[in-house]
C-alpha cells in the first residue's frame, strides 16, 4: 500500500481510496466489502463550520487498526495539521456499537516477525501526531474501544462516551502491554494507581464506569441511532469553534507543554503562550461589527469606546475641519493669483489666525463634539447591533470573509443613515458657527437655535439632509467595507512587526478612499446648510442661494467648473485619513481592551 500524501476535505461525505494502478488518491462511492475505503473525512458546514470529522468505516474488522486504515489515517493527520482553517477535529465511527477494536491481530499474525515492531511503532507515531495536533480533538465513543482503540481515544483532548460503550486496555490478556502510548497517557489522565489496576487486570468498563474514574469527560445515554456520544461531541465542537481560534490553540499548547515540566517552568510556558495571543490580537477578532467567533461587547462598552474615540478625534482635528468648511463655502477659486479670500492651505491658516485669533480654529467645537460623539455613537451602536441581529438570524452573513465584507458594506450604509437623521440639526449649527465671520450673527447656541426656529422653522435644522444621507451612507458603507478588506489583506503580510499600526493605517486609507468617492455631496451639504445665512457670509466673498441638491451641484459646475465640486479636497482628505485612523484605531483598541478584561 502506497502512502497517500493529500486528502480532499469536502462539505459532503467523501470516501477516500487508493488506486493501486497509478498510486493516486481518488474518490469513490460508499461501498462495503474488501475494497471499501476505511476512513471518511468530512469538512462540516453551517453551525459546525471549521470542524473536521474523521470517521472510521471498516465494519468487517470492527475498525481494527490495519495497514490500510493506518496509512490513510497517517496521511489525513499530516494534511489536517497543515490546515490553519480547522479549529476542531472529531473522531467517530460509522460502524454501529464500535469505535475501534484495537490492532488488527489477524493481519499482524500474517506479518513477518521483523515487521511487527516497526508496525507497532508506527501506530504509536500516528497517535503522537494526533496528540500533537494544534487544535482540540474529540473522540466520540459510541461503542467498543479496546486496546489500540482506547489508546487512540487517549491521544484526543476530550472523550465523550455513551453509557453502552466498552472501554479497556486489554493487552495483558494477550500476553503483551499497551504499546501505542497507553501506559503513559492513561496514568496522566486518571492517575497512576487506577491506571495500573486497569492495565494489570485488562478490565473492560462501560461508559458510566469510565466517567466515574475520569477516563471520559462526559457520559450520555445512548439513543436509537446509536450515535449519542457523537451528537454530544458535535455540540462541544460547536462551542469550541465559537472561541478565538488562536487563543484555543495557545491554550492547548500551554496545557500540553506545561504537563511535561515542573510548575514554575509551566508558568513560563503559559506566559509565552499568553504573550503570543496578546500581541497578535487573534486575527479573527480585529474587525468592528458582530462576529460569532469572538466575545461581543455590551451596549455600554460600545458607547464608551465610540464616544472616547470620537471626542479625541474631533478635538485634535477641529482646525482642519474649520479650514475645510471655509474652502467648501467659498464661491471664488481656491488658488493663487486670484482675489479670493482663501487661496491656499497655509495662507488660509495664517489669515484665520490673523483676523480671528487662535480660538477661531475651534469655532463650533462644542456643536462639533456633540455632533461627532452623537453621530459616531449612533453609527457604531447601530452597526454593532444590526450586524449582531443579522448574524444570529442569518449565519451566512458571517460565514466567509466575502460575506462579512458585503454585510459590513450594507449595514454600514444603514447605520450611517440612522446617525445622519439623528444628528443633522447639530451639523447645521456646527456649519453655521464655523462659517460665520465677524461681526457674528450667532453668539450662543441657544440664540442660534431660537433664530433658526423663528426664521426658518424646523426645516432649517434639516437643511442639507438629503445630500448628508447620500454622502454618509456610502461613505460609511465604503469605510467599513474597505476597512474589513484591508484588514484581511494585512493578515496575509509575511511580516508582523507593524501590527501595532494596523487599525490606524487601514482605517485611514479606508476613510480617504470613501471620502474621495462622494466628496461632491459633502460640498453640496455644507452649502445647503448655510442657505438663508448669507448675511454672515458676506465678508467672505460671493454668496449664492440654492433650491436643492441638484440645483446646488449644477450651479457649482456652471459657475466654478467641475473642479468646484472638489473645493477643500486637500484638507478634507487629510482630515478623512486622520479622523478615520484615530477613531477606528482608538475604538478597536478600547474594544480589544474590554475583551481582555472580560476574559481575565
Amino acid at each position: 500500500m502506497c502512502r497517500m500524501s493529500t486528502y480532499m476535505l469536502s462539505t459532503h461525505r467523501r470516501y477516500l481510496a487508493t488506486d493501486k494502478n497509478d498510486n493516486k488518491t481518488t474518490e469513490s462511492k460508499t461501498e462495503i466489502g474488501p475494497s471499501a475505503p476505511e476512513i471518511e473525512i468530512n469538512n462540516l458546514t453551517g453551525d459546525h463550520q471549521h470542524v473536521v470529522e474523521i470517521a472510521f468505516n471498516r465494519p468487517a474488522r470492527r475498525n481494527a487498526l490495519g495497514k490500510q486504515l493506518l496509512t490513510q489515517l497517517d496521511a489525513t493527520i499530516d494534511s489536517l495539521n497543515a490546515d490553519n482553517t480547522i479549529r476542531c477535529i472529531l473522531f467517530r465511527s460509522l460502524v454501529p456499537n464500535v469505535f475501534c477494536a484495537g490492532a488488527d491481530l489477524k493481519e499482524r499474525l500474517e506479518m513477518p516477525q521483523e515487521e511487527v515492531g516497526p508496525f507497532v511503532s508506527k501506530i504509536k507515531e500516528i497517535f503522537s501526531k494526533i496528540f500533537g495536533l494544534p487544535v482540540p480533538t474529540i473522540a466520540a465513543l459510541d461503542g467498543l474501544a479496546l486496546g489500540g482503540g482506547l489508546e487512540l481515544a487517549l491521544a484526543c483532548d476530550i472523550r465523550i462516551a455513551a453509557q453502552t460503550a466498552k472501554l479497556g486496555l486489554t493487552e495483558t490478556k494477550l500476553g503483551i502491554i499497551p504499546g501505542a502510548g497507553g501506559t503513559q497517557r492513561l496514568p496522566r489522565i486518571i492517575g497512576p494507581p487506577k491506571a495500573k489496576e486497569l492495565i494489570y487486570t485488562g478490565r473492560i468498563l462501560n461508559g458510566q464506569q469510565a466517567y466515574e474514574i475520569r477516563l471520559v469527560n462526559e457520559v450520555v445515554k445512548q439513543n436509537e441511532q446509536l450515535n449519542a456520544a457523537y451528537q454530544r461531541s458535535l455540540e462541544i465542537a460547536q462551542e469550541i469553534v465559537q472561541q478565538g481560534p488562536l487563543a484555543v490553540r495557545m491554550a492547548k499548547q500551554a496545557i500540553n507543554k506545561g504537563l511535561e515540566v515542573d510548575l514554575q517552568t509551566g508558568l513560563e510556558v503559559e506566559e509565552g503562550c499568553y504573550d503570543t495571543v496578546l500581541t497578535s490580537e487573534d486575527r479573527i477578532e480585529d474587525m468592528v461589527g458582530y462576529d460569532p467567533e469572538k466575545k461581543n461587547l455590551t451596549s455600554s462598552q460600545i458607547l464608551i469606546a465610540s464616544t472616547t474615540a470620537s471626542f479625541t478625534s474631533r478635538f485634535l482635528l477641529q482646525p482642519i475641519d474649520v479650514i475645510k468648511i471655509r474652502f467648501q463655502l467659498q464661491i471664488e477659486p481656491i488658488r493663487n493669483l486670484t482675489n479670493s479670500k482663501y487661496r491656499t492651505l497655509f495662507q488660509s491658516i495664517r489669515l484665520i489666525h490673523y483676523e480671528e485669533g487662535l480660538r477661531a480654529f475651534w469655532k463650533g467645537h462644542i456643536a462639533a463634539q456633540v455632533l461627532s460623539m452623537t453621530f459616531n455613537s449612533a453609527q457604531m451602536y447601530a452597526f454593532e447591533k444590526v450586524t449582531k441581529q443579522l448574524g444570529e438570524m442569518f449565519p451566512i452573513t458571517t460565514s466567509s470573509p466575502t460575506a462579512k465584507t458585503i454585510t459590513h458594506f450594507v449595514i454600514g450604509s444603514l447605520a450611517a443613515s440612522i446617525a445622519v437623521i439623528s444628528c443633522q440639526p447639530t451639523d447645521v449649527l456646527r456649519t453655521r458657527f464655523v462659517g460665520q465671520g465677524e461681526p457674528k450673527i450667532y453668539h450662543s447656541y441657544i440664540q442660534a437655535i431660537s433664530l433658526i426656529w423663528t426664521r426658518e422653522g424646523y426645516h432649517g435644522f434639516y437643511r442639507g439632509l438629503i445630500p448628508a444621507i447620500i454622502l454618509y451612507a456610502p461613505v460609511s458603507a465604503l469605510t467599513f467595507g474597505f476597512y474589513e478588506l484591508f484588514n484581511r489583506a494585512w493578515d496575509h503580510l509575511p511580516i508582523r512587526k507593524f501590527d501595532s499600526i494596523k487599525h490606524g493605517f487601514n482605517g485611514g486609507i479606508a476613510g480617504v478612499l470613501a471620502k474621495f468617492v462622494v466628496y461632491p455631496f459633502d460640498l453640496a451639504k455644507k452649502r445647503l446648510e448655510v442657505v438663508k445665512f448669507e448675511e454672515a457670509r458676506s465678508k467672505f466673498g460671493q454668496t449664492r442661494a440654492y433650491s436643492g441638491l441638484i440645483n446646488c451641484l449644477s450651479e457649482t459646475i456652471r459657475h466654478e467648473g467641475f473642479t468646484g465640486l472638489y473645493k477643500g479636497m486637500t484638507p478634507s482628505l487629510i482630515k478623512a485619513y486622520l479622523s478615520t485612523a484615530i477613531t477606528l484605531g482608538i475604538y478597536d483598541s478600547i474594544c480589544n481592551r474590554f475583551r481582555q478584561i472580560s476574559s481575565d
